[in-house]
């Protein structure tokens, strides 16, 4: 029988959910110092978030953790970004979950399934730089209102569909290191909650 979340567990995700988010948003704010900046406060928010997702998933190795916790993000994200963060969060974090709980069949976490799981969780990092790509004047007309000609042209010069790409990538090894380092720092919930290796 497959476990199923109790209340409590609701309320543990959504908490862990609600402090990724600031993490996330605090480290983005480093990005106002300019469009490079932004990859600073990325990189810091993937690190920082694995620790705070790690000990989610450890306080809570159940199908569904990812999902919820991917649904909430992507509705705290969607209306500075786009529609589309929610979407991404739910089907990112549903395989998140499948990939850590062996399709809901176990809640004894292995640290490569964590790891994985949590790189694939923030792929969604990715969302919201298609704009950029599909529909690049009225996203950069946006950007022009609200931060400035200069900012904006920095940012279209920076934001190549070759460097988007290249990111993806990087945003994946990252979310591994993320991962690993959630671990680390949270090493004895883990083995509370049956760490394998």
């Amino acid at each position: 029988m497959k476990p199923r979340l109790t209340t409590r567990d609701l309320v543990s995700i959504a908490i862990f959910a609600v402090i990724f988010f600031v993490v996330f948003y605090a480290c983005g704010m480093i990005g106002l110092a300019g469009p490079a900046f932004m990859f600073v406060g990325w990189i810091l928010g993937i690190l920082l978030g694995g620790i705070v997702l790690m000990l989610s998933v450890a306080r809570v190795p159940k199908i569904g953790t990812m999902t919820i916790t991917g649904l909430l993000v992507g509705l705290g994200m969607s209306p500075g970004h786009t529609i589309w963060m929610i979407p991404a969060g739910i089907v990112l974090g549903f395989l998140s979950d499948l990939i850590i709980t062996k399709a809901g069949r176990s809640t004894r976490l292995t640290t490569s399934r964590a790891m994985l799981g949590y790189a694939v969780f923030v792929l969604w990092m990715i969302v919201p730089l298609i704009p950029m790509l599909v529909n690049a004047d009225e996203y950069y007309a946006m950007i022009t209102e609200q931060m400035g000609a200069d900012y904006s042209n920095k940012m279209r010069e920076l934001f190549t569909p070759g460097l988007v790409a290249g990111w993806a990538v990087i945003v994946f090894l990252l979310g591994l290191a993320g991962g690993r380092l959630g671990i680390k720092v949270g090493r004895k919930h883990f083995q509370r909650a049956g760490l394998t290796k």
